[in-house]
């Protein structure tokens, strides 16, 4: 009404443009009047609430549960080593309180795959802003110090029974504190260890770690520094030999890798000796078939009747996820004759098996993936 628009319409007496003149006049102030409200609105916008955008391709995973500077600190410190390859993946976490300012300025330190949002993992709003039903897995951190340890796991299991009823098909990776809680995760119906649900009990590794030191001493140790993630470089001027080479054995972790067609039809010992030898990795254990081959197994050190089949993975010891890519590039027709096992790289006649290898990804690789990400985490803060 108060608008010329393209002239078409417009008031042609005095008293009509009298009082468009005014009209306009007063709107303008109703509207000024307005945005002290408009602004506060904006203003009292929370600055953690929204929704997560999750884009097509990209994975993410959801953390939730005990969220504070030291845990967060020490998953993204893991997850994000440079030893592992580039971690394609996006972290989510949600809490009900706001985070601390050391906290936030963690999150600002790695915004560029983390985001926290602030609300409930008991409120389906809250799941559904985080969009659960698309994340590749869901982790539940648990308060290591907390006074009572069983009502932290009837905590953490309840967030379990929230994210479980909301979504059957999300992955739940939990952090409990006493064993005998387990047992209460067997309750829930669309709990499923074939999925890759899992749980982690820290009393059990404590307890386990100390039995199996009793059987072979420095056990723990060496379990401790598989499981961290550390980086060796060599320092012959101011170490000595042993040191060295112990603080190299403490730099090794856990990777899986699909092993080259090149390993096809041997069995363990040998494949383990191609490895040690031709590319200075250690083979520990291969994924093999179940009875019913649908069911993969671990099988560490198999007996020599098993034979390796296409697309086996293997686990290994080694300084990174870049050493362990020799065993899947490695190829005895172009690699025979190679004495630097750092220049075993994908070679002219691995392309196409290449291509069409990497869309292989079985339950027990993926498994690892997190494994190797989220099990240091709590495994290190233990001791």
């Amino acid at each position: 009404m108060s608008t010329v628009g393209y002239g078409d319409i417009f008031c042609q007496t005095v008293l009509g443009k009298i009082f468009i003149t005014f009209f306009i006049m007063l709107g303008l102030a109703m509207f000024a009047s307005y945005l002290p409200e408009i602004f506060e609105l904006i203003g009292t916008r929370p600055k953690y609430g929204g929704e997560y955008k999750s884009e097509k391709g990209k994975k993410h995973i959801v953390v939730c549960g005990h969220i504070t500077y030291e845990s967060v600190n020490s998953f993204l410190t893991d997850f994000l080593h440079e030893d592992r390859e580039d971690v394609d993946c996006e972290i989510v976490f949600i809490n009900r309180k706001l985070p601390d300012l050391d906290l936030q300025g963690l999150f600002k330190r790695h915004f560029t795959i983390v985001e926290f949002f602030q609300g409930s993992i008991m409120d389906p709003n809250d799941l559904e802003r985080v969009k659960i039903k698309q994340a590749d897995a869901c982790l539940v951190l648990a308060n290591k110090y907390s006074h009572d340890p069983d009502a932290e796991d009837a905590a953490s299991i309840m967030r379990v029974i929230s994210i479980k009823n909301f979504c059957e098909e999300i992955r739940v990776i939990i952090q409990l504190m006493q064993y005998h809680n387990k047992a209460y995760l067997l309750n829930i119906p669309s709990w499923d260890w074939k999925r890759g649900d899992d749980v982690i009990c820290l009393a059990e590794l404590k307890l386990g770690f100390i039995a199996q030191s009793c059987l072979a001493p420095g056990f723990s140790t060496m379990m401790a520094n598989l499981f961290a993630m550390r980086s060796f470089k060599s320092s012959s001027t101011t170490l000595n030999m042993w040191q060295n080479d112990y603080l190299r054995g403490s730099g090794m972790e856990m990777y899986t890798e699909t092993l080259s067609k090149a390993f096809n039809g041997l069995t363990f010992p040998q494949a383990a000796e191609l490895c040690f030898t031709k590319l200075e990795l250690l083979l520990i254990a291969i994924e093999v078939k179940g009875d019913d081959l649908h069911d993969n197994q671990i099988a560490i050190n198999p007996k020599p009747v098993i034979k390796l089949a296409s697309n086996t993975q293997g686990f290994f010891m080694a300084q990174s996820a870049e050493e362990v890519k020799r065993v899947f590039f490695y190829c005895k027709h172009c690699h025979e004759d190679v004495t630097d096992p750092s220049t075993i790289k994908k070679c002219k006649c691995k392309n196409c098996e290449y291509e069409a290898s990497i869309t292989v990804v079985t339950l027990r690789s993926k498994f690892a993936y997190f494994f190797n990400a989220f099990y240091p985490c709590f495994v290190v803060s233990t001791f």
